[in-house]
């Protein structure tokens, strides 16, 4: 399990406890293996009100990934990069590699990090997924989240880089109802420029 960030709408650590107890009548015994920045393994661990049981913590274990540094999960290859999101804490990106073949998960996001850019220099991904909260619109004074003109600047440095080219699918994701864009406007916006507006249920062929 990836965790980017301890934001409410990323990570309820109440969620762990229905692994367990009078919860599920089918109680797993495999290890669940999370990895997150610090500032989420310290809201689990102080966490009072609907904690998990012993019995499900026992079978839950945490890691903190230093950024930049690739480790094996399973049969992936995991990147952590960093984002540009929280003021108070460390929040990550993933990139996930299988079988040659790389996903980006590149939200909650401002434009990414200078570290960031200069460490996905000449990795290349296949399938991106960017930040797109304020779809159209504009952000403001936001500084943690993107609109579609900061994909495009991410798009055209990643091709500067060496990140992407013309086989590398992206897709615009994390919107906001008060965007104020229909998903339909978005499509329209968006794939006369190379991308994909989110919706639920889709899939890729890499």
């Amino acid at each position: 399990l990836l965790i980017t960030h301890s934001h409410i709408d990323h990570f309820n650590p109440t969620i762990f406890r229905y692994r367990g107890g009078f919860y599920t009548s089918v109680k797993s015994e495999e290890i669940l293996e999370v990895y997150s920045p610090p500032a989420v393994k310290e809201i689990y661990e102080q966490m009072e009100r609907g904690k998990p049981s012993n019995e499900v913590k026992s079978k839950i274990v945490f890691s903190i990934p230093t950024e930049f540094e690739a480790f094996s999960a399973g049969k992936y290859q995991i990147y952590p990069l960093l984002a540009k999101h929280a003021k108070k804490e460390k929040c990550y990106l993933y990139v996930i590699e299988k079988d040659k073949k790389r996903i980006l998960l590149g939200n909650d996001s401002d434009l990414y990090p200078d570290e960031t850019f200069n460490y996905l220099k000449g990795i290349h991904i296949d399938l991106a997924f960017l930040d797109c909260t304020y779809g159209l619109s504009s952000k403001g004074t936001d500084n943690s989240h993107m609109n579609f003109l900061d994909n495009l600047r991410v798009k055209e440095k990643f091709y500067h880089n060496g990140t992407a080219d013309d086989s590398t699918i992206f897709i615009s994701t994390h919107f906001t109802h008060s965007c104020n864009n229909t998903h339909d406007e978005l499509c329209r916006a968006m794939g006369s420029y190379g991308f994909t507006a989110a919706y639920d249920g889709m899939t890729f062929d890499i």
